[in-house]
């Protein structure tokens, strides 16, 4: 009997006369790098739930868990009749029968997409599907990449990596409804890119991507020549007044290869029907992959045999009527998921468009208990009995997905003890929250998503908790905001002082990676608002900004320290700048010491080539200064008080004097918002110094472009200047010198008299 053959794995075998050897069976490289990275996660938890509430799981992906949602009667009455039909028992081909993939060309024949049978695939399951396809496209000896999105399922990973193949992310933005950071995108294709993974609708997102953001996806695709591998599961499961559009159906010349099923849109998971489709105008597929894909067809020896033979009724006579009222039922899921979570505070929920899913933010700095929203989502099942698959596994931290195919009336008590659970455990009162007073919340989501991709790394020592981008951020917040020290700081945020150095000195440097887009010279259209809102306040015509410098407080830097020393005999570093009526700085200058003349600075600037530049100072436009600037014709400043001003030269410094005001407000309210510029920088190294200022010069002109309406500490800025009268010091600069006094003449005689009125 083969049971009784004993198992002693010692035992030493000699087979005809041959030498001793003890077995040893390896696993292949494949089995080993193959990865269930959501079980990896999730087997790492502790998750014991409450013996006294019954165990509601928003985790699992499975429509068919819980019973309430049903597959039509058309569907199982077509399974039914291929079984006892008893036609289909036996092997079909390996690539579907012609009758089942005649059906599935038809059915996903719409929107001006035709398919020919000949163009399907039938598959095991849409993730047979996508293994196929992978297979096919990419090749670890050639060192290959495919591109998948994050947050994003993790079964592409976990195909591709199984054999070798390179894994890289592109990122999805939740503030633009998870579409894809196309840049991001971009950036991770090189010439070894087999393939970009596009889920559309998203797992675990719940986002659909329209028509116009389909053709930029596909216009990255072909500027670089790399074939899609389109994952739409969820086709047409979309909620109403949101349009479900193929990447199919846009007009382009990439070849996409469609993976789809029966499993979600049918409700029939367990039944492993997938498929592929060949959209390929251009014949890209045509020489090897097609025969490729038909020969690893023969892997799986095809797929449900029985399935395909139900599969022509299963989707010519399912009503729409169950499409439309399964669409209906989750959205209703959805809609009452996010009516209560969306008013509890530490969450915030992103209502989908589509799918059977929707993804939460945790606000996790709301809940200082909890290091990490792994952490979080374990203690939520320990006290409420609520489990939630976590943002890490698909990708993302500070996230959590739940699934809204539960029955309505579990799905309310689920959230509802979701809010329960926040209520105990919210701080109200966080460092953000209380005392940072930078921006507000809005603000801080926006800058998040644009920088929150580079300064995702870990930035602590491996087997310590990482630091997300959003505490990242706060913190420099905080340093910036305050006068707080770096070791108050860490102490706040519960990180050593060197990663909260290293964790300021990364986002500095995202930020200041995007300053030429936020501090930008004006354009036509944006002279002409300025012209019209500074003439309004004295009449001043042709004014396009204001231009002044301010002096930032530094510790002595250890190298040529005195050169740092003002006039006011303390360490600083000069910040010229521009704003524009707003208070928005549309120019800024600095590095230069302390002790360097405000001229000098100018000088030094790239503000004299603008004045030789016709498309910076267009149709005779100006800026205004002080008395510590030179008179040029595109640098208005004030006459010279030498005791015997007329009064329309008067009139004109009055005039010239408070609509240049402008750029002290600006200052006023930089060193209001970042108050760290009112007290001394915290460090001495005289190449990040200026990066640090010009990024609170950023972080100033994204809050008033996003119309933050947060009053911070205002402060009154002085450069030892009247506010009416300046008594200039400087004769009218060379160059034009001529034309400078003239205009300025002019300007002086039409300027509405203000004086005595």
């Amino acid at each position: 009997m083969l049971d009784s053959v004993p198992k002693d794995k010692t035992q030493k075998v000699i087979p005809n006369g041959c030498t001793d050897k003890e077995w040893k069976v390896t696993a292949s490289e494949a089995a080993k790098n193959c990865k269930n990275y959501i079980r990896d996660i999730v087997d790492n938890l502790v998750l014991e739930p409450n013996p006294e509430k019954s165990l509601i799981a928003l985790s699992i992906g499975d429509p068919t868990v819980y019973g309430n949602l049903e597959p039509p009667n058309e569907v199982v009455q077509a399974v039914l009749e291929a079984v006892t039909d008893g036609k289909y028992n036996g092997y079909g081909p390996t690539v579907g029968t012609d009758e089942s993939r005649k059906a599935v060309a038809k059915y996903l024949s719409f929107d001006g997409v035709e398919y020919d049978f000949k163009d399907v695939i039938l598959c095991s399951g849409c993730s047979s599907s996508l293994d196929l396809c992978i297979t096919a496209l990419a090749d670890s000896k050639r060192g290959h990449n495919i591109v998948i999105p994050k947050p994003g399922f993790t079964i592409y990973k976990t195909l591709a990596e199984s054999f070798g193949v390179e894994v890289r992310n592109y990122n999805l933005l939740p503030e633009y409804d998870w579409m894809i950071d196309l840049a991001h995108l971009e950036a991770q294709i090189d010439n070894n890119t087999a393939a970009i993974v596009v889920n559309n609708p998203s797992n675990p997102c719940g986002s659909v991507f329209t028509e116009e953001h389909l053709k930029d996806i596909l216009d990255i695709a072909y500027k670089y020549k790399v074939p899609i591998i389109a994952d739409e599961i969820y086709e047409r499961l979309v909620f109403s007044e949101t349009r479900f559009v193929s990447i199919a159906a846009v007009n382009s010349r990439v070849p996409v290869l469609v993976c789809g099923g029966l499993a979600k849109r049918f409700l029939v998971p367990g039944w492993r029907l997938g498929w592929i489709l060949f959209n390929d105008p251009i014949g890209a597929f045509d020489s090897e992959v097609r025969k490729g894909l038909t020969c690893l067809s023969q892997k799986t020896i095809g797929s449900n045999s029985l399935v395909q033979g139900a599969l022509p009724k299963i989707l010519e006579l399912t009503p729409q009527s169950f499409y439309d009222d399964l669409n209906n039922t989750l959205y209703q899921h959805a809609k009452l998921a996010y009516d209560i979570l969306a008013k509890i505070d530490g969450l915030t929920p992103y209502m989908p468009a589509g799918t059977m899913y929707m993804m939460i933010k945790i606000e996790i700095q709301c809940f200082p208990q909890f290091r990490t929203g792994l952490e979080l989502m374990q203690r939520l099942m320990e006290e409420e009995s609520v489990f939630c698959l976590p943002g890490e596994c698909f990708g993302i931290s500070g996230f959590m997905r739940i699934v809204l195919t539960v029955p309505f009336d579990m799905l309310k008590e689920a959230c509802e003890r979701m809010s329960a659970f926040c209520i105990r455990h919210y701080q109200h009162y966080t460092p953000y929250d209380l005392e940072s007073q930078a921006m507000q919340r809005k603000t801080f989501d926006f800058i998040l998503s644009l920088i929150g991709p580079k300064i995702s790394e870990n930035v602590v020592k491996p087997g310590r908790p990482s630091v997300s981008p959003e505490t990242q951020l706060l913190l420099t917040l905080w340093i910036l905001g305050t006068p707080d020290s770096y070791r108050s700081v860490s102490d706040r945020f519960n990180v050593g002082k060197a990663t909260a150095v290293i964790s300021v000195r990364r986002v500095v440097k995202a930020l200041y990676d995007h300053v030429h887009t936020f501090i930008k010279w004006p354009i036509a259209d944006e002279m002409e608002t300025s012209i019209r809102v500074f003439r309004a306040v004295k009449g001043f015509p042709n004014v396009i900004g204001a231009i002044d410098g301010t002096h930032i407080s530094i510790t002595a830097p250890k190298n040529n320290a005195e050169a740092y020393v003002n006039r006011k005999g303390y360490h600083s570093m000069q910040l010229q700048a521009v704003c524009n009526e707003n208070g928005m700085f549309i120019h800024c200058f600095t590095g230069y010491p302390g002790a360097v003349h405000d001229l000098r600075v100018f000088q030094n600037s790239d503000l004299p080539e603008f004045f030789r530049n016709d498309t910076q100072f267009p149709d005779d436009v100006h800026i205004l200064g002080d008395a510590a600037y030179k008179l040029h014709k595109h640098l208005m400043v004030p006459f010279k008080d030498n005791g015997h001003l007329t009064d329309i030269q008067k009139n004109f410094n009055m005039c010239h004097s408070s609509t240049r005001m402008a750029i002290e407000r600006a200052f006023g309210l930089l060193k209001g918002r970042m108050r760290r510029l009112l007290d001394t920088l915290p460090m001495t190294r005289e190449d990040l110094i200026p990066k640090y200022i010009i990024t609170c010069c950023i972080l100033h002109n994204i809050c008033l472009l996003k119309q933050d309406q947060f009053q911070p500490l205002a402060v009154a800025i002085s450069n030892n200047a009247s506010a009416v009268e300046i008594l200039a010091t400087r004769e009218p600069d060379g160059g034009g010198r001529d034309v400078a006094i003239r205009k300025r003449d002019v300007i002086a005689a039409e300027l509405p008299m203000q004086i005595g009125a």
